[in-house]
């Protein structure tokens, strides 16, 4: 059973005010004649409620310009997925309808089919826009339905069209930003990286020992907070402050889990010696300069910079200690190496673009 929509939040009049020119006008008006008084009032409320994080300014800062486009367009994968995207259209706008399929001719992104159900098998107009998309380019795939069978009927009807390994869902009057399906394609490249490692492609069982996923997605989760710390507390103490007592604390709670004190060790100077290598070369040190390699190229790209870190230590296990790994683990491997470069180009191209609109 569907949730009703309902327009509980408050119109920013302002901020809507400022949004309106010819275009908009014209657009709301025909989403007005369209889908009728209480659909555009339910539409309005969404896109002028007030917003905790402004969008626009944010969209200003990271939209990739022109040259950053084209460099994505001639960038190779080692891995490039089939992606489908699916559209359930009805009584689409003619002009809506031609924005929607041209932003996905505009992805610099190649690897795509775009998957339409037209549950308007009536509408001559856009019965002759969809043919003519159909004819311009192979990629872009309709099939037209008896009857309009709502939103999820439409959609299922799309969706089993889809000959992609990965599926997205479109509204038929919505747009994707040039560098959409790019950035998605990156992301998947460490995503499968890791699946491959940890399962080689075989659902039904694990390649690595359960407690070492649990281990290792907790340290991911505790690795996010590097990068993910309040604000306020960053204002008032500093960065380092923050995570030194961080430390501290979950040190304490890891040491009561794990009881150090029970494992018996000879106390000498060598061992001091190498417990100050941990503490300023292991720790101090290298979360410095991980600071400091965030700031240039920020947060997201320095996560996902991080993911070399066991690559690295796959390799000197394999170079050192002489472990063997299988195909599935090396395939891994070259994914995650190979989405890093993509990712982190792109996000400091964005990094440098905010710091311009700040100057």
């Amino acid at each position: 059973m569907s949730k009703e929509k309902k327009a509980d939040g408050k119109i920013q009049w302002g901020r809507m005010i400022r949004k309106l020119n010819p275009y908009t006008i014209q657009k709301g008006f025909r989403y007005l004649k369209h889908y009728g008084p209480k659909e555009f009032w339910i539409r309005l409320h969404e896109r002028f409620e007030p917003e905790e994080v402004p969008y626009g300014p944010w969209y200003k800062a990271y939209v990739p310009d022109l040259k950053e486009l084209d460099r994505q367009r001639r960038e190779k994968f080692d891995y490039e997925p089939l992606i489908s995207v699916a559209v359930p259209a009805f009584r689409t706008p003619e002009e809506f309808l031609q924005q929607m399929i041209d932003s996905l001719l505009a992805q610099t992104y190649r690897n795509w089919e775009l998957c339409i159900a037209n549950g308007s098998p009536g509408d001559e107009v856009m019965s002759s826009v969809l043919k003519e998309y159909t004819a311009r380019d192979r990629r872009i795939r309709v099939i037209d339905l008896t009857e309009n069978k709502g939103i999820a009927g439409n959609t299922n009807a799309a969706l089993q069209m889809a000959e992609g390994e990965f599926v997205g869902l479109l509204d038929h009057d919505d747009l994707l930003a040039p560098d959409a399906l790019y950035e998605l394609a990156a992301v998947l490249l460490v995503a499968l990286g890791a699946f491959s490692c940890a399962t080689q492609f075989k659902l039904g069982a694990l390649h690595i020992a359960p407690l070492a996923l649990i281990w290792g997605l907790l340290s991911a989760v505790a690795f996010a907070f590097y990068t993910i710390t309040p604000q306020k507390l960053i204002q008032e103490y500093s960065l380092l402050p923050i995570v030194g007592w961080g430390m501290i604390l979950g040190g304490i709670v890891l040491a009561l889990l794990c009881r150090p004190w029970t494992v018996a060790v000879t106390v000498n100077a060598h061992l001091f010696i190498m417990l100050a290598g941990v503490i300023f070369l292991g720790t101090i040190c290298s979360f410095c300069f991980y600071q400091a390699g965030v700031s240039i190229v920020g947060g997201l790209a320095g996560s996902i910079l991080s993911a070399a870190e066991p690559v690295t230590s796959v390799m000197i296990s394999t170079l050192l200690l002489h472990v063997l790994f299988t195909s599935f683990d090396l395939a891994g491997f070259v994914m995650i190496l190979t989405a890093i470069p993509l990712i982190a180009v792109g996000e400091h191209w964005s990094e440098k673009q905010v710091v311009s609109l700040r100057k």
